[in-house]
C-alpha cells in the first residue's frame, strides 16, 4: 500500500475529481491500487514488522565464550558450530565476531 507523501497526493487528486485511470497514469500506480485508496475509510495504519531471529542466535553464547578464550578464527568457529548443528554461513559468524 502507498504511504506518506504519495498517499496524500493521490487523495488530493481524488478530491479534485480526476478519474482513477488518469490518476494511475499520472502516478504510475495500478488502477486497482488507486481504487483501494479511494474506497478506504482513512489513512492506512502503520504496519509494525516483527523482527526475525538470526540463525546464529542459539550459538551466540558459545561464540562469546570462545572469543573470551581467545579463539577468533572465524573458519574454525564456523566448523565448530556446524558440528553443533548450525546451518548458516560463515558470513554471519564473521560479522558477529569482534574485528
Amino acid at each position: 500500500m502507498i504511504q506518506g507523501e504519495g498517499w496524500y497526493m493521490i487523495r488530493e487528486l481524488l478530491r479534485q475529481g480526476l478519474a482513477v485511470s488518469e490518476i494511475a497514469r499520472r502516478t504510475g500506480h495500478d488502477r486497482k491500487t488507486i481504487r483501494k485508496m479511494r474506497d478506504a475509510p482513512g489513512h492506512p495504519a502503520l504496519e509494525i514488522r516483527r523482527k526475525r531471529g538470526s540463525k546464529l542466535d542459539p550459538y551466540k553464547l558459545y561464540l562469546r565464550q570462545r572469543a573470551e578464550a581467545g579463539v577468533l578464527n572465524s573458519m574454525k568457529l564456523h566448523e565448530e558450530l556446524r558440528q553443533q548443528g548450525y546451518v548458516g554461513g560463515i558470513t554471519l559468524v564473521r560479522k558477529f565476531l569482534p574485528p
